[in-house]
């Protein structure tokens, strides 16, 4: 969870200066999405209320990487994430 929350954030500070640039991690982040989806219960911590926390940072990373560059539409389509993401 932690490296996604860190992708997020460089993505959410720094969105102009990573415009040019495709996101290389849409076949992990689509897995992760597709698998945390399906089971609630498969990456989350029970304790402590985290339920769900891996999927709701997946979503969010997407989210930023999205909106930092229409090549990152274009990618995520190619590698089936939209339909994953309307799941």
């Amino acid at each position: 969870i932690v490296i996604i929350k860190a992708q997020s954030i460089t993505y959410k500070r720094n969105l102009k200066v990573l415009s040019p640039y495709k996101y290389a991690g849409y076949t992990q982040l689509i897995k992760t999405i597709d698998l945390e989806s399906a089971d609630d219960a498969l990456f989350s911590n029970q304790k402590g209320g985290e339920s769900g926390q891996l999927l709701i940072s997946a979503v969010e990373l997407c989210y930023w990487t999205l909106k930092s560059s229409p090549l990152n539409a274009e990618q995520l389509r190619r590698d089936g994430g939209l339909e994953v993401c309307f799941k």
